[in-house]
Formats: C-alpha cells, structure tokens, sequence
C-alpha cells in the first residue's frame, strides 16, 4: 500500500499516514501474461484488459481548436533546436482536450502545497496553472487537444518544459526554477521517448475499443492523451505507449465518485489495454483554515491578506486532520462578508477579473467588498465575485490548495473589527466551510 502524506499546520512539515480510499495513487499500464487484471484504485475499483493483435478504426473527425501531436510536436522540436545543451529528448508527454473547463490534479511528491509553490513559479498555462486551457471544440477520434505538455531532458539530466497552446510554443529552458519543480512535482525519469506514433490513429482505435460507449454515458469529459512519466495524477500512463483517458474528474461542476476508462497501446508488442473503473474525484469535505490575518490600508482601500490551509477530516484512517487537501477548485464555494449582526456586507463586482502583475492593481470598489486570490508566491489566481453581490469566481476552474491566501477588499472607510468572512459550498449541497475575522 502507497503512503498518503499529511502537511502540518506549521509549514511544509509533512507526516505520512497509511493512504485510505479517498488518497489519489497513480496507475501505470504494464505489459503482464495475464488475459486479466483486478486491482482496487484510488477510491474504488477498475479493471484491466489485454487484448492482443486486434485493429479498430473510426473514420477521423474534426480537430476543431485542438492539434495532434505530430503538429504540436513539431513546432516545439523546431523552438528546441535554438535551445543550447541538446539533444533533448521527451521524459512526459501530455495532451488535454477538456468538454469543459477543467483544473487537473497535478502530480505531486511530498505534497500538493510543496509542488504548488514550486510549480507555480514556471511562467505561463501549464500543468499548475492550468484555467487558462481552452475548452475543446473537436470530437474525441481526431487525436487533437488545444493543449500539449511535455517535459525533457539531456544528458546532463537538466529538463526543459514546453507547452503548445492553441497554436503558440513556449519553452522553459533548463532553471533553478524548472529543476525545483520537478523535483517537487516527482516527474522525473530516466527514460526517455521516442514518440514515433502520432495520436489520430490512437484516438479512432481507443474511441471504437471504449471511447464512444464511454461518452455516450459520461459526457461531458475530458480526453487527456497520456505517454511516459505521469504529470497528472489519476489517469493512467505508460512508457511503452500512449494511453487515452476518458475522465469525468478534474472538470467544473463534477464532483464526488466517477467513472472513467482508459485505453493504452504498446507500440512494441501490439497489444492494447483498456481499463475500466471509478475515482474519487473530491474529498467527503473541506475547510478553509484560515491563519491570522494582516491589513494594509491607503487613503481609499483596504487589503486584508488571510492566508489558509485547505483541510479535510475523516478522510484519513486514524482521523486525523489532512492539512493538504487536493481537489478544491474555486466554483465550488463562496463567500459572504457578515458585520457583527451576521448582516450580509454589500459585496463588489471585483476590479480585476483577470490577471493583474501586483495586488495594488485590483482598485477598491467604494460600493462594496470583493476577494482576491493569491498563490503561495503572490501571485493573482482569481477573484471573487464577478458580478455584484454574485456567488461566482471570475475564472470557475482554479486548482486552490494550502498556503494560498484571500485577500478581501475594501473601502478604508469601513470599521473590519467585528466582521467575519464566511466561506460556504457553492452549490450548498458541498461541504465545504471556513470562517476568518476581518
């Protein structure tokens, strides 16, 4: 059995406790005898299935906004080839075409909070900072995604990140801040790929093996194109070849136990593996640990900075406290400033809806309170509400995890002494709470 790991509510401090059902593990297909497989997954159940020698095609559909690999590699090897240190050759490789925004859970080594801080530090849309992917407007046979990830490595073992969005390469030469992250990240590895096979015919095959009846069932969903070490943490990964997951999790507006199946290919042997089964997608609950808060105030505005952890109990066998919950995306809560009468504060439509390079940028509302979210590293995420007096984030699918911190804004004018922010689930059915004092 794999160990869960618990942060403390000091710091980065972790402790390891036996991992439960609700404690994501990561799955890798591998080559076995055996016709089949029966193995408990993280939260329930799946099945795997060798098959050997068998073709399926579906006729190619449309790409949409998406790319296969072969275009997106392609313009990536050519932005590589001005890049010193090489050859490089690809460790991991990811490809997401979500029906709907999604958020997905990156994989992590010591803990979520540790790889966050890390991760977070490499500019752009990536695996960590992922709401700015598009939502895919292609069918699921075409073996096109609006987005590409791919971590590599030389032979001095130094890594470059690069990531094809929508058309447009970006390349993280190797860095301080690379390095840490995947050290973090635990994405690491000794092998490397030859990815010779482009993703159309992938895709037709996994859609004829699974991929339709799946959908048909489990839309919407996201298709993420997996080859090598695992960047993301639930759908499965294999070095010997790709593997299409079709996943419910990871998307706005799901929630709780889901299915998913997953269908991978050997490019030495032939064979083709599908596998079926169910994933926590969420914890049972979650609050919102906020610490001590700190306020900084100018002529006209106040900030007020409560950073949290996000944490969950009876999740763990001994029930203790998980101090690292994983999961939280924004949609799923809301906030309400209430004055010491428990009446509801006016709240604000918030002045940056988008990312701002510094706090001092979201200008204060004179009509009302709103919030800002903060990474571990400062930066801005989101911000809540988008509309006045609304119960929605300006950007729904943002991973939110411990050491990220809330920062309410508001006129100077007001007295913060006995006011409270109330944190609630959005919708209401979501446990999900937490409360700090202004």
């Amino acid at each position: 059995m794999s160990l869960g790991v618990v942060a403390s509510p000091e710091g980065d401090q972790v402790h390891e406790a036996p991992a439960t059902s609700s404690t994501p593990s990561r799955h890798w297909f591998v080559i076995a005898v055996a016709a089949i497989v029966m193995f408990a997954g993280a939260g329930g159940a799946a099945y795997w299935i060798f098959t050997q020698g068998e073709s399926h095609t579906t006729p190619p559909d449309s790409v949409g906004n998406g790319y296969t690999f072969g275009q997106a590699y392609a313009e990536v090897n050519s932005s590589l080839s001005n890049l010193s240190g090489g050859p490089w050759s690809p460790t991991s490789i990811v490809g997401i075409a979500p029906q709907q925004p999604v958020a997905p859970l990156p994989n992590y080594g010591a803990s979520l909070n540790v790889t966050m801080r890390n991760c977070g530090q490499v500019p752009g849309v990536t695996i960590w900072n992922a709401s700015g992917i598009p939502v895919f407007t292609g069918t699921l046979n075409s073996g096109a995604a609006p987005f590409w990830s791919i971590l590599f490595k030389n032979s001095s073992n130094l890594h470059a990140y690069a990531t094809f969005l929508a058309g447009v390469v970006h390349v993280d030469p190797p860095s301080p801040t690379v390095e840490n992250c995947v050290r973090a990240a635990g994405i690491g590895s000794n092998n490397t790929l030859d990815p010779k096979v482009d993703t159309p015919g992938v895709a037709q095959s996994a859609y004829t093996v699974a991929g339709s009846a799946f959908s048909e069932k489990h839309s919407p969903l996201v298709q993420y194109y997996v080859l090598g070490n695992a960047q993301v943490l639930e759908p499965d990964a294999s070095p010997l070849g790709w593997v299409v997951n079709y996943f419910r999790c990871d998307q706005t507006g799901v929630t709780g136990l889901q299915n998913y199946t997953a269908v991978g290919f050997s490019d030495a042997s032939n064979q083709t593996f599908t596998d079926n089964g169910w994933l926590t997608c969420t914890l049972p609950n979650y609050h919102l640990a906020f610490a001590p808060g700190s306020t900084n105030s100018s002529d006209s505005v106040s900030y007020v900075s409560l950073p949290f952890q996000v944490t969950a109990s009876g999740v763990l066998k001994d029930n203790t406290t998980l101090y690292d919950g994983w999961g939280l995306q924004s949609w799923m809560f809301d906030m309400q400033a209430l004055n010491s009468s428990s009446t509801a504060l006016p709240a604000a439509a918030a002045t940056c809806q988008s990312w701002v390079p510094d706090l001092t940028d979201c200008e204060g509302n004179t009509s009302g309170w709103f919030a800002v979210l903060l990474s571990q590293n400062g930066d801005w995420l989101d911000s809540f509400p988008s509309t006045p007096g609304g119960s929605n984030w300006a950007i729904p699918n943002v991973v939110v995890s411990s050491h990220d911190q809330l920062v309410v804004v508001c006129p100077s004018s007001w007295s913060l002494g006995a006011d409270t922010l109330v944190v609630g689930g959005n919708p209401s059915s979501l446990d999900i709470g937490g409360s700090a004092a202004l």
